[in-house]
């Protein structure tokens, strides 16, 4: 049971196959599963309230070192910050208690510091009454003297130069500087983080691209909206939020798995690497899938369906997702600014490149039932796709726009 409950804490991290597995463990345990449900609620809930209340995390520790008299590690631009921003810490601190933990667990790392940052220095020299021990018992000579070496092998040492209290206090500014990296290291783990959320939408009638850095990209068909966290790199959480309209996600897969999460008002889709499309309503979820595997589940219960290519399912408020039912891809997306083939036999591609250039299409007989899988951008001119289409059936294209084009089958 213990595991079961840390799994479902880390829901969005793991695989799907164990996403999967504990969706089945959740509908043989309905409490659990409301319990469930209600803890992703609050989870999100208070993600979103700490990026309201307080999105300067950095000001949290400086509020903690002034709070526990520590204000002369702070320089004077953190001082005017933390000034400025004083009321809106201790309303953010008053509603949310969680914080005070933070701030106490902050100064409890500071004194745990500073007691080994003195503890070593009390090592150098145990002996702070020794006529070359300098402010709080720190050694404060160097050199050699052979005639002095002590019972244990060291050697006496010549006086320090003048600035041997400069240096000290550097020693100290040093140990300042490292308290504020170690503390913000314990904020950066135990608070919440809270990177900005991105918003991309599209004007209705409008399609826009959006290139993620994780090499999948998004066509947004407006009017639309949706929402994801800035990041670089592998710190991509995958996780997009549509709120409203529709979306063509092509994911690119990881060396290392990574679910790509795709959250609307009433659904979910989780997919590694594959092409589907969604459409968000306030009350309803639609998801068509391409290619590859999505798992579509209702966001309000731990129901979920797995989409084969060329399925699709409905996701309607507070009820189970639909069973996967066959459609037409290319009509079902498109929507999408794309034409979407799956195993789509040739003449049926041509019939509706005719159709949406207006152009005059012919196919040889023995190509015309010959199935294709394939991608297309709809802002393509028709010789490109139909290139495109001969090289992937060793065909050859004759004629052009005024004639009409024909795909020949080599000999």
């Amino acid at each position: 049971m213990e595991d079961v409950l840390e799994s479902l804490l880390f829901f969005d991290e793991l695989s799907p196959r164990r996403r999967t597995d504990l969706r089945r463990h959740l509908e043989d345990n309905p409490d659990l599963a409301d319990a469930f449900a209600a803890w992703k609620e609050a989870h999100r809930v208070v993600r979103r309230r700490f990026r309201e209340d307080l999105p300067a995390r950095r000001l949290l520790v400086l509020y903690a070192l002034a709070e526990s008299g520590r204000a002369e590690m702070l320089s004077a631009d953190e001082r005017d910050a933390l000034e400025a921003a004083r009321d809106d810490i201790e309303t953010a601190v008053e509603a949310h208690p969680a914080l005070d933990d933070i701030l106490t667990a902050i100064e409890d790392e500071a004194d745990d510091f500073e007691a080994v940052w003195a503890e070593r220095g009390a090592e150098v020299d145990p002996s702070a009454t020794d006529p070359g021990t300098g402010v709080d018992g720190i050694d404060t000579t160097v050199g050699a003297s052979p005639d002095a070496a002590g019972t244990d092998g060291r050697e006496d040492r010549a006086p320090r130069s003048p600035d041997a209290r400069g240096s000290t206090r550097f020693a100290r500014r040093v140990a300042g500087g490292a308290l504020l990296v170690m503390v913000a290291v314990l904020v950066w783990f135990v608070w919440p983080s809270s990177p900005q959320r991105v918003t991309v939408t599209a004007e209705d009638g409008e399609v826009k691209r959006v290139d993620l850095v994780d090499g999948s990209t998004v066509r947004l068909a407006g009017a639309a909206e949706m929402q994801y966290e800035e990041s670089t790199g592998e710190a991509f959480d995958r996780q997009i939020s549509l709120t409203y309209g529709r979306a063509f996600f092509d994911i690119q897969e990881q060396k290392r798995p990574q679910p790509f999460v795709v959250e609307t008002p009433t659904a979910t889709a989780t997919v590694l690497g594959t092409q589907f499309g969604v459409t968000a309503l306030s009350d309803s979820t639609d998801v068509v899938l391409a290619s590859g595997k999505v798992e579509v589940g209702a966001r309000e219960r731990s129901d979920a369906v797995v989409l084969s290519p060329g399925q699709h399912s409905r996701v309607i408020r507070g009820e189970a997702p639909s069973a996967p039912q066959s459609v037409d891809v290319a009509s079902a997306l498109a929507w999408s600014g794309l034409f979407v083939f799956r195993a789509t036999p040739v003449e049926t591609i041509a019939d509706r490149l005719r159709t949406f250039y207006d152009a005059p299409i012919a196919v040889d007989e023995s190509l015309q039932d010959e199935p294709v899988t394939g991608t297309f951008d709809q802002d393509q001119p028709v010789e490109q796709i139909l290139a495109a289409l001969a090289a992937t059936l060793g065909a050859s294209v004759e004629g052009s726009e005024a004639e009409g084009y024909r795909l020949r089958a080599d000999e």
